[in-house]
């Protein structure tokens, strides 16, 4: 491999990429997984030879795509074993650079969440179950702060969502906590880095939705949460998507649980004054529907 140039390098790679995902080659162990990285290298990270000049991003992305999905085939049925795998890979394709870990990252971050239930379906085999959830999740938030370093939101803001929902099911000691700062995480990321509007109400839907299925918080975290989902939704740019993200929270008052009762909340009175809120805003719509008509 060494005594070709790059775009030898980078056939060969993507060539030895295809052939395993064809053949569901398995890799079974850490030092398989780094041999296997370390041969496919030239897509993971950059390269002394490599051309300089702007990066066709369709053809970097085709790379990458397969490269995320060979990271799918790093498994073990030994569940430490996975971790040492998980944690090998993430050091070897951390240094992929902002355009290259957004597809290589999430692939990580999956199987994590994968091994942690596995870790929780397991636990009347294992009593250090619950630390070692603790320790994988540390792992993935590690992991997806990377991408938010990388200038990127809408990817870890999802990542941190899906990582509140495993929490939640898996229920390990202390899950409550780390429950809410994967919560917390997300909502920051809306609230700092989100700007377009069509991203925000995107966004906001998916926090409010997310949070009526988690029922691990106390009233005392999730209280707080819903109404900051609700003052959110009431602040968004335009008119309408106010309206829906406003009558989208009310959701959270009806059907929302928390730890306390495990049942759902049927707060009629704060469900409608959501509703009001919403029908309030949609006669502002049309005023200004109204009032474009008679100028036009």
């Amino acid at each position: 491999m060494q005594h070709l140039d790059y775009s030898g390098r980078k056939l060969l790679s993507m060539y030895i990429l295809t052939n395993a995902l064809e053949s569901e080659t398995i890799v079974t162990t850490q030092e398989e997984v780094e041999q296997a990285l370390n041969l496919v290298s030239t897509l993971i990270s950059d390269q002394s030879d490599q051309p300089s000049g702007d990066i066709d991003l369709e053809e970097l992305s085709e790379e990458q795509s397969l490269l995320a999905r060979f990271i799918h085939q790093f498994r073990s049925n030994v569940l430490d074993q996975q971790y040492l795998i998980l944690t090998g890979a993430r050091k070897i394709l951390g240094a992929g650079g902002q355009m290259r870990i957004k597809h290589t990252l999430p692939p990580l971050v999956f199987q994590a969440y994968q091994l942690a239930y596995k870790y929780r379906d397991s636990k009347k085999e294992d009593e250090m179950w619950e630390k070692k959830c603790q320790k994988i999740f540390h792992f993935c938030h590690a992991t997806i702060t990377a991408l938010v370093k990388a200038e990127l939101a809408e990817l870890p803001l999802r990542l941190f969502l899906q990582g509140a929902l495993a929490i939640d099911q898996i229920g390990f000691d202390n899950h409550e906590t780390v429950a809410y700062e994967f919560f917390s995480q997300a909502f920051s990321l809306y609230e700092d880095e989100i700007s377009d509007s069509k991203a925000q109400l995107a966004a906001i839907t998916l926090i409010v939705g997310t949070l009526e299925q988690i029922d691990c918080f106390s009233e005392e975290n999730a209280e707080p949460l819903r109404t900051q989902c609700a003052l959110a939704a009431s602040k968004l740019l335009k008119k309408p998507d106010q309206c829906r993200g406003v009558a989208t929270c009310s959701h959270l008052f009806w059907s929302g649980k928390n730890l306390n009762s495990r049942e759902q909340m049927d707060d009629g009175k704060r469900v409608v004054d959501c509703l009001k809120k919403g029908l309030r805003i949609a006669k502002q719509c049309m005023d200004e529907m109204i009032k474009l008509h008679r100028k036009l």
